[in-house]
């Protein structure tokens, strides 16, 4: 076989890969139908016939970015409530619990205002009848309260999966369920919405109190990433961890997650997107039944600060006696942008297995580090965001010394083209990575809510395809040029005590 008839020969197999990718992708696309209701809430169905299942995402539009200052970690510990049950599920008798529940937040608001205060007598006499009534009347509420009543009910109904995710940018609840329990999961999830109610909400904060003191403050690089995300965002909400900041977490109270709640828990501000054994007659018949009475709410376009253009190298250096760490973080834009599917393209340039520039460079040639890895949005993708870069050396490397070669890895994007061979490897996983990402339904699900919400509308999730398909070497370039520079980068380095 010639070199010229080889050449033809794979030219006509990418020709019919790339086609096959596209016309499969095509077809899952005409299937989608969507409907929204008159509270402006937004169904997004891709029925699947072949197994009585069913993949259920509800995405609210509401994340850390979205509280108030002083107020941070509210929604995810709203995202906790959401499991704690309703009016009628997870109690005996709600009508005897609430003016318990009640009297606890104002012993609470005084507990508050005490040890906030300067009033020594009050701190000494009656700061501690205040906490000893708290704990008698939070014994008295647990007589009430159905223990994991609200998963119990789902469990024994044939719940899969069941999950929720809170972020910067959104909270997501997640069931799988037998088709035939699909009017169960209209029911429980629409009640939780409307009418969650927020028991055991001091335990709960214990419990995400411990969550926080495991990821940040006895995690060395959690707290690591904490300082840079605090030091890369000085305007933008994106500022303050998604968990919240502990003094925040220790004053959250019942009233302010109930106003997060209010406010963005309602039609407009909500989609859902179901996968799998369920017509769309049979959807839109359970989503008016038990979605339609849910208000509509007044959810605005709320302006984000946007944050200023930084000008100069940021850098935060943890010493402790953990494994060391460097983290290289670049402003990028958001999701919405054009230039998103590229910076996506250059991750697995970078870092997208052995054959990646930085893993063959620094692990596998070099031995200069254990390993490299790329993350593009963080902490989010709705606003403008940071494009990380970060690797573990290898013992007896110091941090500065790769910090430097990775630099100089991601500077040669700046100065030399990428060839055709590696970029078209790279857009071919990329393809077969969106194409095996809908292959699980739940997944789908959560991909088809996330760009209505996120990304400009869930067809936008089948046209990256084509935007993957047209990234160009001159593209990478650009990019590189653009965003690859110093006083565009916030540093961290996790290093060993002296």
């Amino acid at each position: 076989m010639d070199f010229k008839f080889k050449l033809t020969f794979f030219i006509i197999l990418l020709f019919l890969n790339t086609f096959f990718l596209f016309s499969s992708l095509n077809e899952v696309k005409n299937r989608v139908k969507t409907f929204k209701l008159k509270n402006g809430m937004k169904f997004i169905l891709f029925e699947k016939h072949e197994v009585p299942v069913i993949s259920f995402v509800t995405l609210v539009n509401v994340g850390s970015v979205n509280e108030p200052e002083g107020e941070t970690g509210i929604t995810h510990v709203f995202e906790h409530m959401a499991f704690k049950g309703t009016k009628t599920i997870g109690t005996i008798d709600y009508k005897k619990e609430k003016p318990i529940l009640d009297r606890m937040d104002a012993i609470f608001n005084e507990i508050l205002s005490i040890e906030d205060g300067n009033d020594k007598n009050l701190k000494e006499n009656r700061l501690p009848k205040l906490k000893e009534e708290f704990k008698k009347l939070q014994t008295e509420a647990e007589k009430y309260v159905v223990n994991n009543e609200f998963m119990r009910i789902l469990n024994e109904n044939g719940a899969e999966g069941t999950n929720a995710q809170t972020t910067a940018d959104y909270t997501a609840y997640f069931i799988n369920l037998p088709s035939n329990k699909a009017e169960l999961w209209a029911y429980m999830e629409s009640d939780r919405i409307l009418n969650p109610v927020m028991r055991e909400f001091f335990k709960e904060k214990e419990v995400i109190e411990e969550e926080r003191r495991m990821r940040v403050e006895s995690n060395p690089i959690g707290n690591l990433v904490e300082r840079i995300q605090c030091a890369a965002f000085e305007a933008h909400p994106y500022h303050h961890p998604t968990i919240g900041f502990m003094s925040d977490i220790e004053h959250a109270t019942r009233e302010e997650v109930r106003k997060l709640h209010k406010k963005y828990y309602c039609g407009k501000n909500i989609t859902i997107a179901v996968v799998g054994d369920i017509t769309l007659k049979e959807l839109k018949k359970l989503a008016e039944k038990y979605f339609e009475k849910i208000p509509s709410g007044n959810v605005s376009n709320e302006y984000i600060t946007p944050e200023p253009p930084q000008n100069a190298e940021k850098t935060i250096t943890v010493e402790s006696n953990a494994q060391p760490i460097v983290i290289l973080g670049f402003h990028r834009p958001a999701l919405s942008s054009n230039d998103s599917t590229i910076f996506d393209a250059m991750s697995d340039i970078l870092s997208g297995g052995n054959s990646s520039r930085l893993y063959k460079k620094l692990v596998i040639k070099e031995k200069k580090a254990i390993y490299v890895g790329t993350l593009s949005g963080f902490p989010g993708n709705k606003y403008p965001n940071l494009y990380i870069v970060y690797a573990l050396p290898s013992n007896g490397v110091s941090v500065n010394d790769l910090k430097d070669l990775i630099l100089k890895e991601l500077f040669k994007l700046k100065d030399e083209k990428v060839s055709l061979d590696e970029l078209d490897k790279v857009k071919k996983k990329e393809k077969l990575s969106l194409i095996n990402s809908l292959d699980s339904d739940q997944e789908m699900a959560f991909n088809l809510a996330y760009y209505e919400t996120i990304g400009g509308g869930w067809e936008n999730l089948f046209l990256s395809l084509k935007k993957i398909d047209e990234v160009t070497p001159e593209d990478i370039m650009r990019v590189a040029k653009e965003f690859f520079k110093k006083e565009n980068m916030v540093v961290g380095i996790l290093r060993k005590k002296n």
